[in-house]
């Protein structure tokens, strides 16, 4: 498995937009400041790589997996950004392996680009503000929603490949809410039970034996 990446300035940015999908089984969404909604739309706007149609990380790299879908997440969420939005989500599927039978069918590259590799960890990171897309603005998507799903369920079949123990508290946290998001997009009930039952696993443990791999400044949050 992959080593866990830090989570960068924009990404923290983005799991703030995509909050909501943590509210999964409660039926309601996380309310998301309408400043901090327009600060990821600028940034958006302002680092758009013209070549892949992703957006740009700090280091200037376009960015599926931190960047790109929490981008497209607010600008759903503010409005008036249709074509943009559409056009942004068509830029992720295409960095998505939809080869069938192949090892990473239903990964996505951490970055853009044909020779960048498919990535378990960016398929983390990138399936909850996808879902939450879906879920709460599917006709912003347009035709690009029917995709999206689809893209989904091929995502959440690459991460079921990959068992993880409560110990692994970080990968557990983003399996769980990859599925419960994706669940509750996909209308996919067992889905959402699935990752509250990995949250309830890695609750008891805690409750046990603390935190298993101690404290951290940005997947405590």
């Amino acid at each position: 498995m992959l080593t866990m990446r830090r989570i960068s300035t924009v990404a923290v940015v983005a799991a703030l937009v995509a909050a909501g999908v943590c509210c999964a089984g409660a039926g309601w969404t996380a309310q998301v400041a309408p400043d901090l909604v327009a600060a990821l739309v600028s940034y958006g706007q302002e680092n758009l790589d013209a070549d892949s149609g992703l957006i740009e990380d700090r280091m200037g790299e376009p960015n599926l997996a931190e960047s790109s879908p929490g981008t497209l997440a607010a600008l759903l969420m503010q409005g008036g950004h249709e074509q943009a939005a559409q056009a942004l989500l068509a830029a992720i599927l295409a960095n998505q392996d939809t080869e069938i039978g192949a090892a990473t069918n239903g990964l996505f590259r951490w970055y853009g680009g044909e020779d960048a590799p498919y990535s378990y960890d960016a398929t983390l990171y990138a399936v909850p503000p996808l879902a939450w897309s879906l879920r709460h603005h599917r006709q912003g998507l347009g035709d690009g929603a029917d995709r999206l799903a689809e893209a989904l369920q091929r995502a959440v079949a690459a991460i079921r490949r990959e068992f993880v123990q409560p110990e692994e508290e970080a990968y557990l946290m983003l399996q769980a809410a990859a599925y419960a998001s994706a669940g509750a997009a996909l209308n996919q009930p067992q889905l959402v039970a699935q990752g509250v039952s990995q949250i309830r696993s890695w609750l008891a443990l805690v409750k046990a034996h603390g935190l298993p791999a101690g404290h951290s400044p940005t997947f405590d949050a």
